[in-house]
């Protein structure tokens, strides 16, 4: 089986009506806008098949638009491709890492890297008619258990967004935090719980506002209310203040914007500076380097955790067949495009049953796309 052709297509699907994303240091409302940039690729091949790939670009937090990551796809690392056996993807990696120095511009390559990667996949498992996860590891559980995100906002909304994900079968709900004042998260922790009671977890995301004071005084406020987890607390740059938070609190630590490669993991481990790793398709680069990530953090004694970008189905997929066939995978994961994107671009979504999402059993991803949906999103804003 050789490739022939690779096609990305730029996206933007938006949020479902009832969200409403809000800044954490200042409750304005914010657009999806700034969230909702997409890319979806085609692999074809001489075998006719053609293997599906996604990422979402998330240009407010990466600064990549999906033009951009499409422009990279179309017309740099696509064309390396032509000709090579998909089967071969470190080989296709290592090209597409030679075009660009991978290290020294790690904002760039990860997210065509990651889309390409998954489309790769795809193509093997449908040419083995096979799920991916039974190509990477197999079927260590069959379900995996999804968190409800809660934004930055009033003490009732984030207690009634609780309530409401509580009553749909989720076991763990994740709150931004990093207000300038503390005493806004402190009161928002408290009012989650006092909605929820015991029974939901409760995980909080700084997503690196706070220094290193900050973070320990503010964390051991909020351990009184039985918090699970906090998510880069300081920012993502900081390891060996990650390592002093770590050593201060009692509450495992995650990292998130600061582990992009086995580099980054290596620098997290060597300081103790971190619990959990939370992986993302889109800052990592794909299924193959998450699968690396993973058995690191295993060496270490570190916890696996499955991160989000609003994914559309496709690369949701992707992930629920990485957290499928990996067991140091813990916590109910982010994978939050089912229930925040408008729409999606595959013929059967997925849907969040009793606060879980089904693994998928057909062959390759298992998802089918719809191509009037890529008609009906695409955009060309220009890059």
């Amino acid at each position: 089986m050789k490739i022939t052709k690779i096609e990305a297509v730029p996206i933007h699907i938006g949020e479902k009506p009832n969200v409403e994303i809000a800044d954490r240091r200042a409750r304005v409302p914010l657009s999806w806008k700034l969230w909702g940039d997409k890319v979806v690729v085609k692999v074809s091949t001489d075998e006719n098949l053609v293997g599906l790939g996604a990422v979402s670009c998330v240009p407010r937090e990466w600064g990549v638009t999906a033009e951009v990551v499409a422009y990279y796809i179309n017309t740099y690392y696509g064309p390396t491709m032509i000709g090579e056996d998909p089967f071969n993807v470190e080989l296709i990696l290592e090209k597409m890492d030679g075009l660009f120095e991978f290290r020294q511009i790690p904002q760039i390559n990860p997210f065509p890297r990651s889309a390409i990667d998954l489309a790769l996949y795809d193509l093997m498992g449908k040419y083995c008619e096979l799920p991916v996860h039974k190509i990477i590891g197999g079927c260590y559980r069959n379900r995996i258990p999804v968190a409800g995100i809660i934004y930055l906002h009033s003490e009732e909304r984030v207690a009634r967004d609780a309530a409401e994900y509580a009553s749909k079968g989720f076991k763990e709900v994740k709150l931004k935090v990093g207000a300038s004042d503390p005493n806004v998260d402190i009161r928002n922790v408290k009012a989650i719980r006092d909605a929820v009671g015991n029974e939901i977890g409760i995980r909080v995301d700084a997503n690196g506002a706070w220094s290193v004071n900050a973070a320990v005084n503010t964390i051991k406020m909020l351990e009184r209310y039985d918090i699970l987890v906090v998510e880069q607390p300081i920012p993502r740059w900081d390891v060996k203040g990650m390592a002093e938070v770590k050593r201060r609190v009692d509450t495992p630590i995650m990292v998130d914007e600061g582990l992009h490669s086995i580099y980054d993991a290596q620098r997290l481990i060597e300081h103790q500076a971190c619990d959990i790793f939370n992986l993302k398709l889109q800052k990592t680069g794909g299924l193959t380097l998450c699968k690396k990530l993973a058995v690191l953090a295993e060496s270490a004694n570190i916890t696996c955790f499955m991160g989000s970008e609003g994914e559309v189905g496709i690369d949701t997929a992707a992930a629920l067949h990485l957290v499928a066939s990996t067991p140091n995978f813990g916590y109910c994961s982010d994978l939050c495009g089912p229930y925040l994107n408008e729409d999606d671009v595959i013929k059967q979504p997925f849907v969040v049953r009793d606060g879980h999402l089904q693994v998928p059993t057909t062959p390759g991803l298992g998802v089918e796309l719809d191509e009037t949906k890529i008609s009906k999103y695409s955009i060309k804003r220009g890059i």
